[in-house]
């Protein structure tokens, strides 16, 4: 029963985001790429989608500019979070397939 609870509770903090939101802004620079007319959209985890005159792209939230993260409602707590899961499931993953050799 308690395995079972526990499954249910990290299935639900992988299905359902903390945070999830868009952002519009006429002209986005990011690094050495700038996009016009872009959206960004972050529905949970360590990346945002930009939808752009040109195309979308996945970029992690991490090369977003704090003021873009605000926005969206990202936090460094937020973040913490979302690369603690990660490691989580890679280390399962890891478990899993060292005991099936």
């Amino acid at each position: 029963m308690t395995k079972d609870l526990f499954s249910i509770l990290i299935a639900s903090c992988l299905v359902l985001p903390a945070v999830a939101g868009n952002v519009t802004i006429p002209t986005l620079t990011i690094g050495n790429d700038t996009y016009k007319n872009a959206t960004i959209s972050y529905k949970g985890g360590l990346t945002a989608k930009i939808s752009h005159d040109e195309g979308t792209k996945s970029i992690p939230v991490s090369k977003l500019a704090p003021e873009h993260q605000t926005a969206l409602g990202i936090t460094p707590d937020i973040i913490s979070r979302e690369t603690a899961k990660m490691e989580a499931l890679k280390e399962k993953a890891l478990e899993k397939k060292k005991k099936t050799g």
